[in-house]
């Protein structure tokens, strides 16, 4: 018998409250990284070149050459592009200049009550609506953050790891015995014959 941990995998959508100049350079580096994935998915339209490692080797130097973007976020919209043709190549994919970016664990990093976070114009501190509850929750936060811009707000999407505790009591445990004469028990010691 005991209690035994469990976690599962939410995502956290914290607000960051961006200053006047932060929220131009968030926006610039949004709009920075759609033109690029923009960019990139034409190239592979005109081309017919879908598989990322073909794209990267096609692509990469171009993409540092016309966009000022960090190498991670290159790389992370190059996949962007390939996955989005994975359904099928009927059609070049266009992707809206404010729609939501993922930064890699790399390109961001969470303190207390606060993210430093990647831009085109320089890592930025950004502060976070937190409270201790949240603060403790992003301590757990696992893999990439989705960076969303909506109704003038800025926001991260943050997969956090949650404990379960609801389930997690173990009241018995069945003992199984291939023996003639008993074929089960439990540790009360009731015996369920053949």
């Amino acid at each position: 018998m005991g209690i035994r941990t469990n976690y599962f995998t939410v995502p956290e959508r914290v607000r960051l409250y961006a200053n006047v100049e932060q929220h131009k350079m968030l926006l610039r580096t949004l709009e920075t990284a759609n033109e690029c994935a923009n960019w990139i998915s034409h190239e592979a339209w005109t081309l017919m070149q879908f598989e990322p490692d073909a794209l990267h080797e096609l692509l990469y130097t171009e993409v540092c050459r016309r966009f000022q973007l960090c190498a991670q976020l290159i790389v992370m919209m190059i996949s962007l592009v390939a996955d989005a043709y994975q359904l099928n190549h009927k059609r070049e994919r266009v992707f809206a200049m404010r729609g939501a970016i993922s930064y890699d664990t790399s390109m961001f990093s969470f303190g207390s009550a606060v993210v430093d976070i990647w831009t085109v114009g320089g890592c930025e501190r950004i502060y976070l609506a937190a409270d201790a509850y949240r603060d403790e929750l992003l301590t757990r936060q696992r893999g990439r953050v989705d960076l969303i811009y909506r109704s003038s707000k800025w926001y991260l999407a943050a997969p956090c790891n949650r404990i379960d505790t609801s389930l997690n009591v173990v009241n018995d445990l069945l003992d199984v015995d291939i023996s003639v004469n008993q074929s089960a028990g439990n540790f009360n010691g009731r015996a369920f014959l053949r």
